[in-house]
């Protein structure tokens, strides 16, 4: 059979198809193996020389991203045939290569506890994210955890575990319970009555499974009985536990970062707690609730660092969602970035979370202090080379210096790890828009709006590539759509503004101006942007000749 088609419309390597997709070669071919990837091999060539066509690879992610559904309208989801044979084939080679060898990496997800007798609260919630960070702390060269943004996304799921851990990619799945019962006072002997809190003294029963996700066995489960107060080193305890049931190699490298210092007391542990749980809502007020928490848990113990690192993230994201201005937020996030190297020189996290910040703060910063930056990300990934968080933030300096393809990479090795997370997919999109590539874009947009339809940033990215495609209805409807979910950001006003003009309809970019104004008089609106959309307006033939 022969194949004719524009050389353009072709990738013409494992390599080439992987980008494509934004994944490892090793994924792909394993989609090609399990899920019927359409890939195709040279006639009469070795049989690993390879191409594939980019129409019917994107048809095949429009269909992976719809289940078949039967006569009922219920989705179907059916299990190729020999998929389990080949994974158990893939996992008995991984017990067969020795510790050492680089090819030995698990990936793990841990679902979000649920919370036995209730709705999930942030006890739940919070135990589900310590223990991912815990567990990639443990062993980051070997051991990849998927992140809580993307765990979250079951948290109310009936999907089968095979499934859960086909979508995230994942070998192995933790699921958990919390059963939380007070004590007949609530209090211990020798507690100050007047410090207690509605958590103090309560019972704790976690029961905990690890599954092995190509067959739902069940390879070890534990059930944990401990007072609120007994669980502050539960979760290390957890962690080890779980490595060495999977391998005792895992633990076979120094775990610097196992020794990560534990709360002071139960109440810090609790703070800190509702803070992530507050700051996993994505809202204006759940960011400020959580800015709270973690500073009472920083009052209770000042070197608290996963405290220091939670209001650094909180004022990244208030930015990113534009519900407070870079100018105000960045300096604060450095503060409490730089705060938390001081309590750990050697948190990887840390490391990144401030030369994130002082890229941000500084700009394109002179060579000596990009270097600097740079440096920081190199030990931090160094450290922990599979922390999501840590190669995001990485990819967005290079990007910032305009390193576009070396941006794109940090951003692929961050979403096998955070494969759901909607910040990740936008900078994805973003990175193939400044690149050029559009339709990659779109579909990196339309990912995110499928995880979150209220998305504004993906209805204003997907309105910014609209107008750089010279498709300006589009353009404007998308930004139309984005202004309102983002609180009327000033920054989307103006894009929309910009796709008027550009749509050669002045008269409404000058009734965004109107808007900028009034806002203006209630809050804060860059001068030089109402400057320039003043100035663009101002010069505009259909209005000059009036």
């Amino acid at each position: 059979m022969t194949h004719s088609r524009p050389a353009d419309e072709r990738l013409e390597s494992w390599k080439e198809i992987a980008a494509y997709l934004d994944r490892d070669v090793r994924t792909v071919q394993r989609w090609e193996k399990r899920e019927g990837l359409p890939i195709h091999r040279h006639e009469h060539q070795k049989r690993g020389t390879v191409f594939a066509f980019r129409d019917e690879i994107d048809e095949w992610l429009r269909l992976r991203s719809s289940p078949p559904q039967d006569p009922s309208g219920r989705p179907t989801w059916p299990i190729p045939a020999g998929l389990v044979a080949l994974a158990l084939a893939l996992l008995t080679a991984w017990w067969m290569w020795p510790a050492s060898d680089s090819r030995q990496r698990l990936t793990i997800a841990v679902l979000p506890f649920q919370n036995v007798g209730g709705e999930p609260d942030f006890f739940s919630q919070g135990l589900t994210e310590e223990l991912i960070t815990r567990l990639g702390r443990l062993a980051p060269t070997q051991l990849g955890v998927i992140a809580s943004t993307s765990a979250l996304h079951y948290l109310r799921t009936s999907k089968p575990v095979p499934e859960i851990a086909s979508e995230l990619d994942a070998d192995y799945v933790i699921e958990g319970a919390v059963r939380r019962s007070p004590s007949p006072t609530g209090l211990k002997p020798g507690d100050d009555e007047s410090a207690a809190s509605p958590s103090a003294g309560q019972q704790l029963r976690i029961d905990v499974r690890l599954i092995r996700a190509a067959d739902a066995t069940l390879v070890w489960t534990h059930s944990y009985d401990t007072s609120l107060s007994g669980s502050l080193g539960l979760q290390q305890e957890l962690a080890v536990t779980i490595a060495r049931a999977l391998s005792p190699s895992l633990l076979s490298d120094p775990p610097s970062a196992q020794s990560a210092r534990a709360p002071q007391n139960w109440q810090v542990w609790e703070a800190y707690l509702r803070g992530r749980f507050l700051w996993n809502k994505a809202t204006r007020h759940g960011f400020q609730q959580a800015l709270d928490s973690f500073q009472t848990a920083l009052q209770l113990d000042p070197a608290y660092l996963p405290a220091h690192l939670g209001i650094a993230d909180t004022y990244f994201l208030l930015a990113h969602y534009g519900l407070m201005s870079g100018a105000e937020a960045f300096p604060k996030a450095l503060q409490a970035a730089e705060a938390a190297l001081r309590t750990d020189p050697q948190s990887a996290e840390a490391l990144a979370a401030t030369a994130y910040a002082r890229n941000l703060v500084e700009g394109k910063a002179e060579d000596a202090k990009s270097d600097s930056i740079e440096g920081l990300f190199h030990q931090a990934v160094a450290l922990h080379p599979r922390h999501p968080g840590i190669r995001r933030w990485y990819g967005a300096y290079l990007r910032s210096r305009e390193r576009q393809e070396e941006a794109l990479e940090q951003f692929q090795r961050a979403r096998q790890l955070d494969p759901l997370s909607p910040i990740i997919l936008l900078d994805l999109g973003w990175c193939h828009h400044q690149l050029g590539r559009y339709q990659r874009a779109l579909a990196f947009y339309d990912r995110v709006e499928q995880l979150d339809p209220a998305h504004a940033k993906a209805h204003y990215l997907r309105g910014l590539t609209f107008t750089a495609m010279g498709r300006y209805a589009e353009a404007i409807a998308s930004l139309e759509t984005a202004v309102p979910l983002s609180d009327n950001s000033p920054h989307y006003l103006y894009s929309l503004a910009d796709a008027y003009l550009k749509a050669e309809q002045p008269q409404q970019a000058a009734r965004i101006l109107d808007r900028l104004q009034e806002i203006a008089a209630r809050r804060h609106v860059s001068p030089r942007l109402l400057e320039k959309l003043q100035s663009r307006i101002s010069a505009h033939p259909d209005l000059t000749k009036r």
